[in-house]
Protein backbone atom coordinates (compact mmCIF):
# COMPACT_ATOMS: atom_id res chain seq x y z
CA UNK A 1 0.00 0.00 0.00
CA UNK A 2 1.05 3.40 -0.59
CA UNK A 3 0.82 6.22 1.64
CA UNK A 4 -2.05 6.39 4.37
CA UNK A 5 -2.95 9.76 5.21
CA UNK A 6 -5.27 10.35 7.99
CA UNK A 7 -6.94 13.30 9.03
CA UNK A 8 -7.15 14.27 12.56
CA UNK A 9 -9.60 16.12 14.93
CA UNK A 10 -8.46 17.75 18.09
CA UNK A 11 -11.02 18.78 20.49
CA UNK A 12 -10.80 21.24 23.27
CA UNK A 13 -12.05 19.80 26.75
CA UNK A 14 -13.90 22.29 28.89
CA UNK A 15 -13.93 22.44 32.90
CA UNK A 16 -17.65 22.96 33.78
CA UNK A 17 -19.50 20.14 35.33
CA UNK A 18 -22.73 18.93 33.49
CA UNK A 19 -25.36 16.88 35.18
CA UNK A 20 -26.89 14.56 32.44
CA UNK A 21 -24.70 11.72 31.13
CA UNK A 22 -23.51 12.74 27.70
CA UNK A 23 -23.97 10.37 25.21
CA UNK A 24 -23.95 12.05 21.69
CA UNK A 25 -21.17 9.63 20.33
CA UNK A 26 -22.47 6.19 21.22
CA UNK A 27 -24.43 3.97 19.23
CA UNK A 28 -27.43 2.17 20.75
CA UNK A 29 -25.51 -1.13 22.37
CA UNK A 30 -22.84 1.32 24.16
CA UNK A 31 -25.40 3.08 25.93
CA UNK A 32 -26.22 -0.49 27.49
CA UNK A 33 -22.63 -1.73 27.56
CA UNK A 34 -18.89 -0.52 26.63
CA UNK A 35 -17.92 -2.73 24.16
CA UNK A 36 -19.64 -5.10 21.28
CA UNK A 37 -18.45 -7.50 19.36
CA UNK A 38 -19.89 -9.20 16.19
CA UNK A 39 -19.12 -11.38 12.97
CA UNK A 40 -20.89 -12.84 10.41
CA UNK A 41 -20.40 -15.61 7.90
CA UNK A 42 -21.47 -15.79 4.51
CA UNK A 43 -21.74 -17.68 1.04
CA UNK A 44 -23.08 -15.51 -1.99
CA UNK A 45 -22.83 -15.60 -5.28
CA UNK A 46 -22.06 -12.48 -7.45
CA UNK A 47 -22.37 -12.47 -11.78
CA UNK A 48 -20.34 -9.68 -12.09
CA UNK A 49 -18.04 -9.59 -9.64
CA UNK A 50 -15.37 -7.41 -11.85
CA UNK A 51 -18.35 -4.75 -12.56
CA UNK A 52 -17.98 -5.37 -16.11
CA UNK A 53 -20.15 -4.75 -19.29
CA UNK A 54 -21.58 -7.36 -21.82
CA UNK A 55 -19.54 -10.39 -22.83
CA UNK A 56 -16.49 -9.12 -20.05
CA UNK A 57 -18.84 -10.45 -17.27
CA UNK A 58 -17.73 -13.03 -14.92
CA UNK A 59 -19.73 -14.71 -12.24
CA UNK A 60 -18.23 -16.23 -8.98
CA UNK A 61 -19.41 -17.83 -5.97
CA UNK A 62 -17.50 -17.20 -2.82
CA UNK A 63 -17.56 -16.91 1.58
CA UNK A 64 -17.44 -13.97 3.38
CA UNK A 65 -16.38 -13.67 7.11
CA UNK A 66 -17.14 -10.31 8.75
CA UNK A 67 -15.81 -9.31 12.44
CA UNK A 68 -16.53 -6.15 13.93
CA UNK A 69 -15.67 -4.24 17.04
CA UNK A 70 -17.01 -1.08 18.94
CA UNK A 71 -15.81 0.61 22.22
CA UNK A 72 -17.80 3.31 23.69
CA UNK A 73 -17.56 5.57 26.64
CA UNK A 74 -20.24 8.12 28.10
CA UNK A 75 -19.09 10.06 30.77
CA UNK A 76 -21.09 13.54 32.58
CA UNK A 77 -19.78 15.32 29.86
CA UNK A 78 -18.16 13.14 27.22
CA UNK A 79 -18.18 10.42 25.42
CA UNK A 80 -16.56 8.63 22.45
CA UNK A 81 -16.80 5.52 20.35
CA UNK A 82 -14.42 3.86 18.29
CA UNK A 83 -15.42 1.00 16.15
CA UNK A 84 -13.28 -1.63 13.30
CA UNK A 85 -15.06 -3.66 10.67
CA UNK A 86 -12.88 -6.27 8.64
CA UNK A 87 -14.53 -7.56 5.49
CA UNK A 88 -12.82 -10.78 3.92
CA UNK A 89 -14.07 -11.75 0.25
CA UNK A 90 -12.88 -15.36 -0.92
CA UNK A 91 -13.89 -16.01 -4.78
CA UNK A 92 -13.36 -19.02 -6.47
CA UNK A 93 -12.31 -16.90 -9.53
CA UNK A 94 -9.11 -14.99 -9.64
CA UNK A 95 -10.48 -10.92 -9.66
CA UNK A 96 -9.93 -8.47 -12.40
CA UNK A 97 -6.17 -6.82 -12.22
CA UNK A 98 -4.75 -9.61 -9.78
CA UNK A 99 -3.34 -12.68 -9.49
CA UNK A 100 -5.81 -13.20 -6.19
CA UNK A 101 -8.91 -14.48 -5.43
CA UNK A 102 -9.42 -12.18 -2.14
CA UNK A 103 -10.71 -9.07 -1.13
CA UNK A 104 -9.98 -7.71 2.19
CA UNK A 105 -11.45 -3.83 3.10
CA UNK A 106 -10.69 -2.11 6.52
CA UNK A 107 -13.28 0.21 8.08
CA UNK A 108 -12.38 2.30 11.08
CA UNK A 109 -14.46 4.56 12.80
CA UNK A 110 -14.47 6.75 15.75
CA UNK A 111 -17.01 9.59 16.82
CA UNK A 112 -16.53 11.75 19.96
CA UNK A 113 -18.77 14.69 21.51
CA UNK A 114 -18.09 16.81 24.89
CA UNK A 115 -20.35 18.99 26.53
CA UNK A 116 -18.11 22.71 27.55
CA UNK A 117 -21.60 23.90 29.06
CA UNK A 118 -25.17 23.41 28.50
CA UNK A 119 -24.96 25.95 25.41
CA UNK A 120 -21.64 24.81 24.04
CA UNK A 121 -21.43 21.17 22.91
CA UNK A 122 -18.13 20.03 20.56
CA UNK A 123 -17.65 17.18 18.58
CA UNK A 124 -15.71 15.34 16.18
CA UNK A 125 -15.63 12.32 13.91
CA UNK A 126 -13.18 9.88 11.86
CA UNK A 127 -13.95 7.62 8.88
CA UNK A 128 -11.27 5.47 7.38
CA UNK A 129 -11.68 2.87 4.99
CA UNK A 130 -9.13 1.01 2.47
CA UNK A 131 -10.43 -1.95 0.02
CA UNK A 132 -11.45 -3.05 -3.34
CA UNK A 133 -14.98 -2.07 -3.47
CA UNK A 134 -16.21 1.39 -4.14
CA UNK A 135 -17.09 3.44 -0.93
CA UNK A 136 -20.64 4.48 -1.08
CA UNK A 137 -20.59 5.73 2.10
CA UNK A 138 -20.46 9.38 0.85
CA UNK A 139 -23.71 9.99 -0.91
CA UNK A 140 -22.03 10.47 -4.10
CA UNK A 141 -20.54 7.58 -6.26
CA UNK A 142 -17.00 8.56 -7.76
CA UNK A 143 -16.56 5.37 -9.63
CA UNK A 144 -19.26 2.51 -8.96
CA UNK A 145 -16.74 -0.30 -10.19
CA UNK A 146 -14.69 -2.61 -7.97
CA UNK A 147 -10.80 -1.60 -8.60
CA UNK A 148 -8.14 -3.95 -7.31
CA UNK A 149 -5.38 -2.74 -4.69
CA UNK A 150 -5.59 -0.99 -1.43
CA UNK A 151 -7.27 2.25 -2.94
CA UNK A 152 -7.94 4.60 0.46
CA UNK A 153 -10.65 6.95 1.67
CA UNK A 154 -10.76 9.11 4.59
CA UNK A 155 -12.97 11.20 5.99
CA UNK A 156 -12.86 13.14 9.28
CA UNK A 157 -14.17 16.37 10.98
CA UNK A 158 -14.92 18.71 13.95
CA UNK A 159 -17.40 21.01 14.71
CA UNK A 160 -19.30 22.92 17.42
CA UNK A 161 -22.99 23.66 18.38
CA UNK A 162 -23.47 26.79 20.08
CA UNK A 163 -26.35 28.38 21.49
CA UNK A 164 -26.66 31.76 22.25
CA UNK A 165 -29.75 32.89 23.26
CA UNK A 166 -33.24 30.57 23.18
CA UNK A 167 -33.89 31.57 20.21
CA UNK A 168 -30.61 31.67 18.44
CA UNK A 169 -27.76 28.95 17.89
CA UNK A 170 -24.43 28.42 15.56
CA UNK A 171 -23.14 25.69 13.84
CA UNK A 172 -19.37 25.80 13.23
CA UNK A 173 -17.53 22.75 11.75
CA UNK A 174 -14.70 21.53 9.59
CA UNK A 175 -14.47 18.34 7.61
CA UNK A 176 -11.12 17.05 5.08
CA UNK A 177 -11.72 14.20 2.72
CA UNK A 178 -8.66 12.43 1.17
CA UNK A 179 -9.45 10.16 -1.55
CA UNK A 180 -5.82 7.94 -2.92
CA UNK A 181 -6.13 4.94 -5.17
CA UNK A 182 -3.39 2.50 -5.34
CA UNK A 183 -3.38 2.02 -9.46
CA UNK A 184 -0.38 4.29 -11.20
CA UNK A 185 0.07 5.92 -14.27
CA UNK A 186 -1.64 8.70 -16.55
CA UNK A 187 -4.70 6.61 -17.68
CA UNK A 188 -5.03 5.40 -14.08
CA UNK A 189 -7.97 6.11 -11.20
CA UNK A 190 -5.36 7.52 -8.75
CA UNK A 191 -4.49 10.54 -11.91
CA UNK A 192 -8.26 11.04 -12.17
CA UNK A 193 -9.14 10.83 -8.60
CA UNK A 194 -6.76 11.40 -6.44
CA UNK A 195 -7.56 14.48 -4.43
CA UNK A 196 -8.09 16.01 -1.32
CA UNK A 197 -11.02 17.91 -0.42
CA UNK A 198 -12.05 20.81 2.38
CA UNK A 199 -14.95 22.16 3.19
CA UNK A 200 -16.50 24.59 6.13
CA UNK A 201 -19.65 25.45 7.37
CA UNK A 202 -21.13 28.42 9.01
CA UNK A 203 -24.35 28.14 10.04
CA UNK A 204 -27.54 29.56 12.27
CA UNK A 205 -30.20 28.05 13.59
CA UNK A 206 -33.22 30.18 14.54
CA UNK A 207 -35.83 28.30 16.69
CA UNK A 208 -39.03 29.08 15.88
CA UNK A 209 -40.70 27.02 18.55
CA UNK A 210 -40.11 23.63 20.23
CA UNK A 211 -41.10 21.63 16.61
CA UNK A 212 -39.66 24.07 14.00
CA UNK A 213 -36.18 25.52 13.54
CA UNK A 214 -34.91 27.54 10.57
CA UNK A 215 -31.49 27.60 9.45
CA UNK A 216 -29.36 29.89 7.09
CA UNK A 217 -26.03 29.50 6.73
CA UNK A 218 -22.79 29.34 3.80
CA UNK A 219 -20.40 26.56 2.97
CA UNK A 220 -17.01 27.38 1.74
CA UNK A 221 -15.07 24.26 -0.32
CA UNK A 222 -11.70 23.33 -1.82
CA UNK A 223 -11.25 20.58 -4.04
CA UNK A 224 -7.26 19.96 -4.74
CA UNK A 225 -5.98 16.76 -6.89
CA UNK A 226 -2.98 15.02 -5.91
CA UNK A 227 -1.21 13.92 -9.01
CA UNK A 228 0.89 17.12 -9.66
CA UNK A 229 3.89 15.29 -11.06
CA UNK A 230 1.72 13.31 -13.23
CA UNK A 231 -0.71 13.91 -16.48
CA UNK A 232 -4.21 12.39 -16.08
CA UNK A 233 -4.56 11.41 -20.02
CA UNK A 234 -6.04 15.09 -20.95
CA UNK A 235 -5.80 16.31 -24.04
CA UNK A 236 -2.72 18.52 -24.94
CA UNK A 237 -1.17 16.75 -21.91
CA UNK A 238 -2.79 18.70 -19.28
CA UNK A 239 -2.30 18.30 -15.31
CA UNK A 240 -4.43 16.65 -13.27
CA UNK A 241 -4.60 19.90 -11.07
CA UNK A 242 -6.67 21.60 -13.57
CA UNK A 243 -9.53 20.08 -12.02
CA UNK A 244 -9.06 21.72 -8.89
CA UNK A 245 -11.94 24.19 -7.70
CA UNK A 246 -13.44 26.35 -5.13
CA UNK A 247 -16.31 26.23 -4.18
CA UNK A 248 -19.42 28.68 -2.37
CA UNK A 249 -22.89 27.22 -1.17
CA UNK A 250 -25.53 29.63 0.32
CA UNK A 251 -27.98 27.97 1.55
CA UNK A 252 -31.40 28.16 4.06
CA UNK A 253 -34.07 25.40 4.85
CA UNK A 254 -35.56 24.03 8.22
CA UNK A 255 -35.87 21.18 10.64
CA UNK A 256 -39.26 20.26 11.85
CA UNK A 257 -40.50 17.61 13.93
CA UNK A 258 -43.72 16.37 13.07
CA UNK A 259 -44.38 14.14 16.00
CA UNK A 260 -42.72 11.85 18.28
CA UNK A 261 -42.02 9.46 15.05
CA UNK A 262 -41.56 11.70 12.25
CA UNK A 263 -39.29 14.19 11.90
CA UNK A 264 -37.60 16.14 8.65
CA UNK A 265 -35.22 18.77 7.26
CA UNK A 266 -34.99 20.55 4.11
CA UNK A 267 -31.86 22.93 2.91
CA UNK A 268 -32.00 24.59 -0.97
CA UNK A 269 -29.31 26.91 -2.14
CA UNK A 270 -27.05 27.77 -4.92
CA UNK A 271 -23.80 26.61 -5.82
CA UNK A 272 -20.87 28.65 -6.89
CA UNK A 273 -18.08 26.79 -8.79
CA UNK A 274 -14.75 28.27 -10.10
CA UNK A 275 -11.63 26.59 -11.30
CA UNK A 276 -8.25 28.48 -10.75
CA UNK A 277 -5.97 26.49 -12.60
CA UNK A 278 -8.58 26.30 -15.32
CA UNK A 279 -8.45 30.21 -17.21
CA UNK A 280 -10.57 28.97 -19.67
CA UNK A 281 -13.64 27.66 -17.95
CA UNK A 282 -15.85 30.69 -16.35
CA UNK A 283 -17.40 30.25 -12.88
CA UNK A 284 -20.56 28.08 -12.61
CA UNK A 285 -24.03 28.61 -10.27
CA UNK A 286 -26.03 25.18 -10.15
CA UNK A 287 -28.68 24.29 -7.36
CA UNK A 288 -27.65 22.72 -3.93
CA UNK A 289 -30.08 20.64 -2.13
CA UNK A 290 -30.33 18.68 1.28
CA UNK A 291 -32.83 16.61 1.85
CA UNK A 292 -34.30 14.23 4.85
CA UNK A 293 -37.53 12.74 6.18
CA UNK A 294 -37.00 9.80 9.22
CA UNK A 295 -39.72 7.96 10.75
CA UNK A 296 -39.53 5.67 13.60
CA UNK A 297 -42.24 3.50 15.47
CA UNK A 298 -40.27 2.01 18.65
CA UNK A 299 -37.91 -1.10 17.53
CA UNK A 300 -40.41 -2.43 14.84
CA UNK A 301 -40.23 -0.21 11.92
CA UNK A 302 -37.71 2.59 10.70
CA UNK A 303 -37.97 4.83 7.63
CA UNK A 304 -35.24 6.97 6.13
CA UNK A 305 -35.92 8.88 2.87
CA UNK A 306 -33.31 11.72 1.45
CA UNK A 307 -32.29 13.78 -2.15
CA UNK A 308 -29.01 15.66 -2.20
CA UNK A 309 -28.40 17.78 -5.37
CA UNK A 310 -24.75 19.02 -5.65
CA UNK A 311 -21.22 18.71 -7.68
CA UNK A 312 -19.02 16.08 -7.29
CA UNK A 313 -15.80 14.49 -8.92
CA UNK A 314 -15.90 12.10 -11.87
CA UNK A 315 -13.79 9.47 -13.29
CA UNK A 316 -14.30 10.31 -16.90
CA UNK A 317 -12.27 12.59 -18.48
CA UNK A 318 -13.26 12.78 -22.40
CA UNK A 319 -11.04 15.20 -23.65
CA UNK A 320 -12.03 17.65 -26.38
CA UNK A 321 -9.32 19.58 -27.61
CA UNK A 322 -8.11 21.65 -24.84
CA UNK A 323 -11.57 20.90 -22.96
CA UNK A 324 -12.21 17.78 -20.65
CA UNK A 325 -14.72 16.91 -17.74
CA UNK A 326 -14.03 19.14 -14.37
CA UNK A 327 -16.78 17.50 -12.25
CA UNK A 328 -20.43 16.66 -12.84
CA UNK A 329 -23.84 17.71 -11.38
CA UNK A 330 -25.38 14.66 -9.12
CA UNK A 331 -28.54 14.05 -7.77
CA UNK A 332 -28.92 11.73 -5.58
CA UNK A 333 -31.90 10.26 -4.21
CA UNK A 334 -32.01 7.28 -1.50
CA UNK A 335 -34.35 5.76 1.20
CA UNK A 336 -34.25 2.97 3.65
CA UNK A 337 -36.65 0.64 5.68
CA UNK A 338 -36.62 -1.74 8.58
CA UNK A 339 -39.69 -3.99 9.65
CA UNK A 340 -40.21 -6.61 12.44
CA UNK A 341 -42.38 -8.72 10.17
CA UNK A 342 -43.22 -11.20 12.86
CA UNK A 343 -41.73 -12.69 16.04
CA UNK A 344 -38.19 -12.66 15.60
CA UNK A 345 -38.17 -11.99 11.71
CA UNK A 346 -37.30 -8.81 10.46
CA UNK A 347 -36.92 -7.35 6.74
CA UNK A 348 -34.74 -4.40 5.25
CA UNK A 349 -34.78 -2.50 2.16
CA UNK A 350 -32.85 0.23 0.96
CA UNK A 351 -32.35 2.07 -2.73
CA UNK A 352 -30.29 4.40 -3.85
CA UNK A 353 -30.42 6.36 -7.37
CA UNK A 354 -28.37 8.79 -8.63
CA UNK A 355 -28.39 10.99 -11.68
CA UNK A 356 -24.92 12.27 -13.14
CA UNK A 357 -24.48 14.71 -15.42
CA UNK A 358 -21.02 15.29 -17.01
CA UNK A 359 -19.18 19.24 -17.28
CA UNK A 360 -16.73 19.71 -19.71
CA UNK A 361 -14.95 17.33 -22.32
CA UNK A 362 -17.12 15.55 -25.09
CA UNK A 363 -19.14 14.71 -22.89
CA UNK A 364 -20.60 17.40 -21.92
CA UNK A 365 -24.25 17.90 -20.52
CA UNK A 366 -24.41 13.65 -20.88
CA UNK A 367 -25.56 11.35 -18.14
CA UNK A 368 -24.72 8.34 -15.86
CA UNK A 369 -27.77 6.89 -14.15
CA UNK A 370 -26.47 4.72 -11.16
CA UNK A 371 -29.04 2.48 -9.23
CA UNK A 372 -28.44 0.39 -6.13
CA UNK A 373 -31.27 -1.97 -4.76
CA UNK A 374 -30.98 -4.17 -1.43
CA UNK A 375 -33.13 -6.12 0.10
CA UNK A 376 -32.45 -8.69 3.61
CA UNK A 377 -34.62 -11.05 5.79
CA UNK A 378 -33.11 -11.82 8.86
CA UNK A 379 -34.41 -14.21 11.76
CA UNK A 380 -33.21 -14.21 15.53
CA UNK A 381 -32.37 -17.62 17.15
CA UNK A 382 -31.62 -15.96 20.20
CA UNK A 383 -30.36 -12.58 21.12
CA UNK A 384 -26.84 -13.55 20.24
CA UNK A 385 -27.37 -15.28 16.96
CA UNK A 386 -29.54 -14.55 13.68
CA UNK A 387 -29.61 -16.24 10.30
CA UNK A 388 -29.83 -13.98 6.94
CA UNK A 389 -30.14 -14.16 3.29
CA UNK A 390 -29.99 -10.86 1.07
CA UNK A 391 -29.73 -9.59 -2.62
CA UNK A 392 -28.08 -6.86 -3.91
CA UNK A 393 -28.58 -5.26 -7.12
CA UNK A 394 -26.67 -2.71 -8.70
CA UNK A 395 -27.25 -0.93 -12.30
CA UNK A 396 -24.97 1.38 -14.32
CA UNK A 397 -26.94 2.88 -17.76
CA UNK A 398 -24.87 5.52 -19.36
CA UNK A 399 -24.67 7.51 -22.47
CA UNK A 400 -21.41 6.23 -22.88
CA UNK A 401 -20.24 3.30 -24.88
CA UNK A 402 -19.05 0.27 -22.92
CA UNK A 403 -19.70 2.01 -19.70
CA UNK A 404 -22.87 0.02 -18.94
CA UNK A 405 -23.61 -2.62 -16.84
CA UNK A 406 -25.47 -5.03 -14.19
CA UNK A 407 -24.59 -6.84 -11.26
CA UNK A 408 -26.90 -9.48 -9.34
CA UNK A 409 -25.65 -10.54 -6.07
CA UNK A 410 -27.15 -13.15 -3.46
CA UNK A 411 -25.88 -14.32 0.41
CA UNK A 412 -27.03 -16.42 2.98
CA UNK A 413 -25.39 -17.18 6.07
CA UNK A 414 -25.30 -16.39 10.31
CA UNK A 415 -24.48 -13.26 13.17
CA UNK A 416 -23.22 -14.09 16.15
CA UNK A 417 -23.16 -10.44 18.11
CA UNK A 418 -22.55 -10.14 21.56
Amino acid sequence: MKKLVVSVGIIALGSSVMQAVETGALNAQQTKKAWSVSASLRGFYDDNFNSQSGPNKQSSTGAEISPSIDFGVAGEQSSFDVGYDLTARYYDKSVNGSSDRSDFTHNFNATATHAISERVKLNAGESFVVGQEPDLQRGTIDNPQRISGDNVRNYANVGADIQATSLLGFQVGYNNTLVDYDDQGNDSNSARLDRMEHGVNLGSKWTLNPQTAALLGVRLGKTEYLRKGEFADFAGNVSATSRNSRSLILYGGAEHEFNDTLSGSLLVGGQRTTYPNNPNTDSKWSPWVESSLDYQYQTQTKFSLGFSYNRSASDLVAPLGVDFVRDAETASLYASVTHEIAAHLSGSGSIRYQSAKFNGGSVDGKKDNFLLLGLGLAYEFNPNLEGNVGYNFDDLSSDQSGRSYNRNKFYVGVTAKY
